[in-house]
């Protein structure tokens, strides 16, 4: 900042950087409630109960709501398993519950697990949210739940932007 001075001889430098040179809000979340059946053709909320972290508060029941207008960099990842050959996978970002960024992901030949990622800038306004969703043309696909971030979901706001 203008006017001010930080040692870094002392081996402990400080300082403090204003709000909006922060990345913040910002969160990420994991699947550990068990795993989660995805109806065939219907879009299907994805829970994510575990907060890795959640630097303002701003994550709660499967939602990020930053309450601080800006351009935010979301994402997720998914480990579906159980997965039919044939299946056509559809995650997609919902903002205020409109689809705003999606991916279509196919197993491969042999079907069993097929990941599915997902990640954009969208730009949010202080009332805003976002949410996870996937579609699949399977009946039998389900996203697993593990405590080693199999299937996650994060959120940062962008300085700069």
């Amino acid at each position: 900042a203008s006017g001010t001075t930080v040692d870094f001889s002392t081996n402990t430098p400080t300082t403090t950087l204003s709000s909006t040179m922060k990345n913040t809000p910002s969160f990420m979340a994991h699947k550990t409630d068990g795993n989660q059946s995805i109806s065939s053709d219907t879009a299907t909320l994805i829970t994510f109960n575990t907060e890795v972290f959640d630097s303002d508060g701003k994550y709660a029941s499967n939602r990020f709501t930053p309450t601080v207008a800006g351009k935010y960099m979301i994402g997720c990842s998914l480990r579906n398993v159980s997965v039919s050959s044939a299946a056509t996978l559809f995650l997609m970002i919902r903002k205020n519950g409109s689809e705003r960024l999606a991916v279509i992901t196919r197993p491969d030949s042999n079907g069993g697990d097929a990941g599915s990622q997902l990640h954009g800038i969208i730009e949010m306004d202080d009332n805003d949210y976002v949410e996870i969703f996937l579609d699949s043309s399977d009946s039998s696909a389900t996203i697993r739940s593990s405590s080693n971030l199999e299937s996650y979901f994060y959120g940062y706001r962008i300085i700069g932007a």
